[in-house]
């Protein structure tokens, strides 16, 4: 499955049109398979940064829009099981920090290519549900004087 998701990401980023290749993968119930990595998410949400959980649960959300075109849904599966997944093409074990490259790549490319469908709702949804894992955001205001 990873292999399979992988692939389709891979090929997305670089050009390929993945269209025709869709009535193959139309039986695939792409949701169950990823509600096991939404439960990682979940548990280790609290280790992330409140900025990058937020993106990733407007992803999340984007696939219950049933106007989210099937490519866009398979791609956003795709980065969430790579991100979640202990196979990595830079091992975070191995290399710390620089780990996090191809993990952000992956999200950074999904959340720029379904930006048109993360809606008012959407990112109020995404905000609420952050709030309710971090607590509420504040900043400070400059008092004017």
């Amino acid at each position: 499955m990873l292999l399979i998701c992988l692939l389709i990401l891979a090929a997305v980023m670089n050009g390929l049109d993945f269209k025709p290749h869709l009535e193959k993968l139309k039986d695939i119930d792409w949701k169950a398979r990823c509600q096991e990595a939404w439960e990682d998410i979940k548990k280790y949400g609290n280790t992330l940064k409140r900025e990058a959980c937020e993106k990733c649960l407007q992803a999340w959300y984007v696939l219950d829009d049933p106007k989210t075109p099937k490519l866009d849904k398979i791609l956003i599966y795709a980065a969430i099981i790579y991100t979640v997944s202990r196979r990595d093409i830079i091992p975070f074990a191995k290399f710390g920090g620089i780990g996090l490259i191809d993990d952000g790549a992956a999200i950074a490319f999904v959340i720029n290519r379904i930006g048109k469908n993360i809606t008012p709702a959407i990112e109020l949804k995404a905000k609420e549900k952050v709030e309710e894992w971090f607590g509420p955001e504040y900043s400070i205001k400059g008092s004017g004087a």
